[in-house]
């Protein structure tokens, strides 16, 4: 959660800007356009392991399914998240859906959590129909430990084409995150937090009378850090990756591929 004055920053920052401030976030919905461009009115979609549903808003043209499973009760993960609705409440290794019935499937930052990243493509591939594409994003670097204890891989692009390929997939086209820049900008948004953990929680409002002028210098404190390391070197390193090549340092991978037996 960003501090009361940096979200009345947000409110000024055009949104074409304060996206490219988060590039995971960025490269992720980058997958999530493609996916609703490929999917034609009327199709069926899943999305595996949707948590938030945030992305069902791409897909109003076509029948939209969230399933998750849950994990952790109502709220999940450092930011306080909340489950979305969901259509079905389900482990990705067994979604209670018709063998070949989904259009296309989506499936973002969930592999890394299955302890059998195999088993779980499999299912995918069992639901969708043959010809129709998964859009799949997994991470390598960036986020870190998370969704603490169900937290288990990360993916190289070998590792990740062999999955699928056991699991029945032709891989179509994979695309790494960004590279060494996107990365850094992702972790520099870190700082305030690991800096000043506490200054989140605090209230000014219900706070001893004596502390008030501390916490107030502590939050203005606080929102230079984030306008610095959340907004603008991250906005800066957005545009600093042109030139990184090779990206081998990166966030993680898109990539499309289909089911072809």
């Amino acid at each position: 959660r960003s501090s009361m004055a940096i979200q009345l920053l947000y409110r000024f920052i055009p949104a074409a800007i304060l996206k490219r401030t988060d590039p995971e976030k960025y490269g992720i919905e980058q997958l999530v356009i493609q996916a609703s461009r490929d999917v034609l009115p009327g199709q069926l979609i899943f999305d595996a392991g949707a948590g938030e549903c945030l992305y069902r808003s791409y897909f109003r043209h076509a029948h939209y399914l969230a399933g998750d499973y849950l994990k952790g009760g109502a709220q999940w993960g450092p930011e306080g998240n909340t489950y979305g609705e969901m259509d079905l409440i389900c482990d990705m290794n067994y979604i209670p859906l018709q063998t070949e019935s989904m259009d296309a499937v989506l499936s973002t930052q969930v592999l890394e959590h299955m302890p059998d990243t195999v088993q779980a493509l499999k299912e995918l591939h069992r639901v969708l129909k043959c010809g129709s594409a998964l859009f799949l994003s997994v991470p390598l670097g960036g986020p870190g430990f998370h969704g603490i204890p169900y937290d288990y891989h990360r993916f190289t692009p070998s590792s990740l084409s062999v999955a699928l390929e056991k699991a029945g997939f032709q891989l179509e086209r994979i695309e790494p995150r960004g590279g060494f820049f996107w990365e850094m900008g992702f972790m520099l948004r870190l700082v305030p937090r690991i800096l000043m953990p506490r200054a989140f929680s605090h209230n000014i409002y219900t706070a001893n009378p004596f502390l008030k002028p501390i916490i107030l210098l502590e939050k203005l404190f606080l929102g230079v850090l984030e306008l610095v390391f959340v907004v603008l070197l991250p906005f800066i390193f957005f545009y600093l990756d042109r030139l990184d090549r090779d990206k081998h340092h990166t966030l993680g991978y898109n990539c499309r591929c289909r089911k072809v037996n």
